[in-house]
C-alpha cells in the first residue's frame, strides 16, 4: 500500500484525517462519458486535498494510496482504524443511468438506502471488497450506529461538507445528505464521509471533473469543511496526548 505520512508534530496532538482516493490500480471505477476514469479524479482531488490540510498547519494526513494502487475497501479501512484517525473522507465520483443525472452527493453510514439508484450505487462501490464481512458483525454495527458518538459527529461533517461544496462552489446538491451502508464506512471505527463529488455519465460534469482546475476547487473546498470541522468538533483538544 502506497502512504504518505504528510505531516506528524508530536508536540501537539493534531487531529490525524485519512484521505481516501477511490478505487485504483485495476480498479476503474465509474468510466466517464468524457473518458475520465473514477480513480484518476479521485487521485487528483485527494493529493490536492491533502497537500492543503498539511499547508494549514492545523492537521496531519494520511492517504490511504498516493498513486494508481490497487487497495481493497477492507485495507483502508484497517489502514484508518490502525492509525488512529479522528476523521476518514472517502472521495469518489458518480455515475448515473441517464445522462441528465447532476450533482454532488455527500453520505454517511445506514442500514437503509432511499432509493433503488443509491442501492446500485452502494453495489458497485463496495463490489471492489475481496473480503466479506460476518452478517452478525454488520448487524451488529448497523444496530448500534444510534448510539455511536462517531455516527452523530459523522451526520455533522456530512452536513458541513455538503453545505459547503454547495454553497461556495454553486454545484446543485438537491438529494442533501444521504445515508447507506458502503463497506469503506462500516468498517471505519471513526467518523467517516464518502463525498460523491459529480456525476461522470453527465458530459457537463465529466469534463469539469476531469480538469485540473475542478478538482483543485473541489479540494480546496473539502478541505474548508474539514477544518471547519476540526475547529467545532475541537477534536485537537479532545485527543489525548501521545497518539
Amino acid at each position: 500500500m502506497q502512504l504518505i505520512l504528510a505531516l506528524v508534530l508530536t508536540a501537539s496532538p493534531l487531529p490525524l484525517i485519512v484521505v481516501d482516493a477511490g478505487h485504483g490500480g485495476a480498479q476503474d471505477g465509474a468510466v466517464g462519458i468524457c473518458g475520465a476514469k473514477e480513480k484518476d479524479v479521485t487521485l487528483g482531488i485527494a493529493t490536492e486535498l491533502a497537500r492543503i490540510l498539511v499547508a494549514s498547519g492545523k492537521t496531519r494526513v494520511l492517504l490511504t494510496r498516493a498513486d494508481d494502487a490497487t487497495i481493497d475497501l477492507k485495507e483502508r479501512a484497517r489502514f484508518a482504524n490502525d492509525s488512529g484517525a479522528d476523521l476518514f473522507v472517502s472521495v469518489h465520483a458518480n455515475s448515473g443511468s441517464h445522462e441528465r443525472s447532476h450533482g454532488i452527493e455527500t453520505y454517511f453510514l445506514s442500514r437503509t438506502m432511499s432509493d433503488r439508484r443509491i442501492a446500485k450505487l452502494v453495489a458497485r462501490e463496495n463490489e471492489t471488497s475481496k473480503v466479506e464481512v460476518a452478517k452478525d458483525e454488520t448487524t451488529r454495527v448497523l444496530d448500534n450506529l444510534s448510539l455511536s458518538a462517531s455516527h452523530g459527529e459523522s451526520a455533522r461533517f456530512a452536513e458541513r461538507l455538503h453545505t459547503m461544496l454547495t454553497r461556495e462552489l454553486g454545484l446543485p446538491g438537491r438529494r442533501g445528505v444521504l445515508q447507506a451502508p458502503f463497506f469503506v464506512l462500516l468498517a471505519a471505527r471513526m467518523p467517516a464521509v464518502l463525498v460523491e463529488t459529480g456525476f461522470l455519465t453527465n458530459n457537463d460534469e465529466c469534463k469539469r471533473l476531469a480538469s485540473l482546475e475542478h478538482q483543485e476547487s473541489l479540494a480546496k473546498v473539502i478541505a474548508g469543511a474539514i477544518l471547519l470541522h476540526v475547529a467545532r468538533e475541537e477534536l485537537a483538544v479532545a485527543k489525548p496526548a501521545g497518539r
